[in-house]
């Protein structure tokens, strides 16, 4: 019985490795006869595991402004490992959800925006056993928070996906929070106004 245990773990698919098990046979006049076996180990893909991490930010919305085109952001990085020795790897972004804490009726620009809010990259590759990072960053122009109210929240959840060359994935959930403002006041009749 051989037990190679994790000494090939780092094979990735369509890898191999051989070793050779030498053996003696002695027989009842003490002669003996030498060779060997050839055992050849093929690889099998093992998926990318994420380790630890930033897996959620909070953004607040430009106080006391409206209009503003450019983009509130933030960014986060998880590790992660991959025991496939030559396995090289990238990152994806999905969008999964949204929710408004005032209500239901968010606007469809914000809406749109929001679908790819979130970017992400592998920034540091996990080949050869070493620890990979992948960053992402969310970023969305300030005019889709302005209908958000001071204290209102626009939470949106993202999946971030590893994955290898190989068919193997990882997958993490991100949540970034978007934390509403009072905006510029606006004066209607004698009356000045702020949300």
């Amino acid at each position: 019985e051989i037990t190679p245990g994790t000494a090939f773990q780092e094979l990735g698919a369509g890898e191999s490795a051989t070793f050779d098990i030498g053996y003696t046979v002695v027989d009842f006049d003490g002669s003996t006869a030498a060779s060997d076996i050839v055992l050849t180990v093929t690889g099998v893909n093992q998926d990318p595991v994420l380790g630890t991490g930033t897996t959620s930010a909070t953004i607040p919305e430009q106080s006391l402004v409206t209009g503003v085109t450019a983009h509130d952001t933030a960014t986060g990085s998880i590790s992660f490992t991959d025991v496939d020795f030559h396995d090289t790897h990238s990152a994806s972004v999905s969008f999964v959800s949204v929710s408004w804490s005032g209500g239901l009726g968010i606007p469809q620009q914000t809406l749109t925006d929001l679908a790819t809010a979130l970017t992400a990259a592998v920034t540091k590759d996990a080949t050869d056993l070493a620890t990979g990072t992948v960053t992402w960053t969310a970023s969305i122009a300030d005019q889709d928070l302005d209908f958000l109210a001071q204290n209102e929240t626009l939470s949106a959840t993202y999946n971030v996906t590893v994955s290898d060359n190989h068919g193997g994935s990882a997958t993490e959930q991100i949540t970034v929070t978007f934390d509403g403002e009072r905006s510029e006041e606006r004066r209607v009749g004698k009356e000045c106004r702020s949300r």
